[in-house]
């Protein structure tokens, strides 16, 4: 399904890509470069980011109402993250506590890193309807240290962001299933 998606930016065959990761782990198309993807997956649920000339990443989450988020934002998050997940109406916490981890999670695969420990050096702002956010990266608030999230919306239960150099960018989101993919549509 990657190869497929990937094929109709790129304007090739899906078995013509050449796939292979940076030292990082992250993958690239070796002889595309200017076509950026990321992946993720979660219990049957796949998502994919593709960007042009701007480094992308993606993370997805399903909520899982049994874990104690607020015991993990306190042994990972930001002082200012566990204020976020703890305030408001508690029956959000759940969602509270995974915009701020796939907000990381999507800038460290944008950033090319993956989830890099100690995480509480890190904090998200949200925007006013929380669509939006700006991770911001270390103790200093310098825009060279932001990074801005993109909140999907998903169904009922999983919350995902997508995550990309710069801010001069948009999402499109298109729901594709592999039979859509196997028949060229």
């Amino acid at each position: 399904m990657l190869r497929a998606i990937l094929s109709r930016y790129c304007g090739a065959s899906p078995d013509q890509l050449a796939i292979r990761r940076t030292s990082d782990g992250k993958p690239v198309l070796s002889d595309y470069p200017s076509i950026r993807f990321n992946l993720t997956h979660s219990h049957g649920r796949a998502l994919i980011a593709v960007a042009r000339d701007r480094e992308v990443g993606v993370d997805l989450e399903q909520v899982r109402r049994e874990v104690d988020v607020v015991r993990l934002a306190r042994r990972f998050l930001s002082e200012r993250d566990l204020t976020c997940i703890e305030g408001g109406d508690p029956a959000q916490r759940h969602e509270r506590f995974l915009k701020a981890w796939v907000a990381r999670e999507a800038v460290f695969k944008a950033d090319g890193r993956g989830m890099t420990f100690p995480l509480d050096r890190d904090y998200l702002e949200l925007t006013g309807d929380g669509t939006e956010g700006c991770l911001v990266l270390g103790s200093a608030g310098s825009d060279e240290k932001r990074r801005r999230v993109h909140f999907l919306s998903l169904s009922s239960g999983w919350i995902g962001a997508v995550a990309a150099e710069g801010t001069d960018w948009t999402v499109t989101v298109c729901n594709v299933s592999e039979s859509q993919i196997n028949r060229g549509t």
